[in-house]
């Protein structure tokens, strides 16, 4: 379904193929040309600790990279979205997150804690790694290097995990952004329910 602009799909492989399809032509058609973005979470689900250990298990199933903090990318959706948009993005911009609880850099906050935090301004410490993939560098023609690609993605954001674990950091340039306040949060918290009952 459309809601503000996204699309929301559901697992089903036929559901989501159907909505794909026709969302790639929209974007692809020249007489409505318009800037746009779209988030793939090729993980699909929130990560707990009995869903890490069942994709350890799957890696080694499948011999691939085994990670440690991450649960094994949903490929498909992820690499439709390439090969059918590849002439109408510049770049895939990869995102790792990575939570802070007191010292513990491993800690896997409850999504409710998410919520909480955020509507009430309690402090969270919240680090982020952004990349910039030029889609020139990312080969569709080659079939078999192209499916490994999302999963030598994954790979390389484990590493960057481990960096982070061992460091206290991502590698890279630092930018520290200021806390938000609670009156903000509270207020855009409000803003952006009230959008979303109207759009429904």
């Amino acid at each position: 379904m459309d809601f503000g602009c996204g699309l929301f799909i559901r697992r089903e492989a036929s559901k989501a193929s159907k909505n794909l399809t026709s969302l790639f032509s929209s974007l692809r058609n020249p007489r409505a040309k318009r800037p746009f973005w779209m988030i793939s979470y090729l993980e699909g689900t929130r990560l707990t600790a009995k869903k890490l250990e069942d994709a350890k298990a799957f890696a080694k199933k499948r011999d691939l990279h085994v990670l440690n903090h991450l649960l094994q990318p949903r490929v498909k959706g992820f690499t439709n979205s390439v090969q059918e948009l590849h002439e109408e993005v510049g770049a895939i911009y990869d995102i790792t997150i990575g939570y802070k609880d007191g010292k513990d850099l491993r800690a896997l906050p409850e999504f409710s804690f998410l919520v909480s935090s955020y509507c009430f301004g309690e402090p969270r410490v919240v680090q982020v790694h952004q990349r910039r993939i030029p889609i020139d560098s990312v080969t569709v023609a080659d079939e078999e290097a192209f499916h490994r690609f999302p999963y030598n993605l994954y790979h390389e954001k484990h590493q960057l995990l481990e960096h982070r674990a061992r460091l206290g950091h991502f590698p890279g340039r630092h930018v520290q952004r200021t806390p938000i306040s609670t009156r903000y949060t509270i207020s855009s918290f409000i803003v952006l329910e009230g959008l979303s009952i109207a759009l429904v």
